[in-house]
């Protein structure tokens, strides 16, 4: 039994995910310009450890402003958008990182910068609304106000069935020790007896 037990903690170890904590501001952002013009804009990233973080943005289509990260599937290429940064970077503790953006087409683009960990599952956001202006602005939407706070998500979408079986059979291994430790208790009650 002793054997089974070892086993089964070795193998739960193995899967012990590394998180560290990850902090961006400004978490939200809507800013304007005209067409061709590069906008450029500083984010604090904060860590509580030395990491190399991976920067990548995604975007929503043209005009589409909701909060919701699955709508934003797009590459800023198929916007005309062109968004420059270092891909990734050493962050020692806190560290400012700068992106631009640039677009050859009016419009209002609704896009996620998201900064994550290189070593674990840590990521979070920062929403953008780019409001750019020209000879062909585009009014088919309204003026909605942004609300709301950060993406925190996992390395995208691809990791979470992983953390999903991690998560259930650590659940499952902590019922079978607490199942085991109750029948260890149990017998030498009955063996004091």
């Amino acid at each position: 039994m002793k054997v089974v037990l070892l086993t089964i903690f070795l193998l739960w170890s193995m899967f012990i995910v590394s998180c560290s904590e990850i902090g961006v501001y400004p978490y939200e952002l809507s800013l304007e310009g005209n067409i061709d013009e590069t906008i450029c804009q500083k984010f604090l990233i904060s860590l509580d450890e030395n990491e190399i973080i991976k920067i990548e943005d995604r975007w929503a289509e043209k005009n589409e402003i909701r909060k919701e990260l699955v709508l934003h599937n797009l590459d800023a290429s198929l916007l005309q958008l062109k968004v420059d940064y270092q891909k990734k970077q050493l962050v020692e503790k806190n560290k400012e990182v700068q992106v631009c953006f640039t677009s050859a087409k009016s419009g209002r683009y609704h896009g996620a910068v998201i900064f994550s960990s290189e070593n674990s599952v840590s990521a979070i956001g920062s929403w953008v609304l780019l409001d750019i202006k020209g000879e062909k602005e585009d009014k088919s939407k309204n003026n909605i106000p942004l609300t709301g706070n950060v993406i925190a998500l996992s390395n995208s979408y691809k990791n979470t069935n992983i953390l999903i079986y991690i998560l259930i059979a650590g659940i499952i291994l902590c019922a079978l020790l607490i199942v085991y430790l109750v029948l260890i208790i149990k017998n030498r009650k009955e063996a004091s007896i």
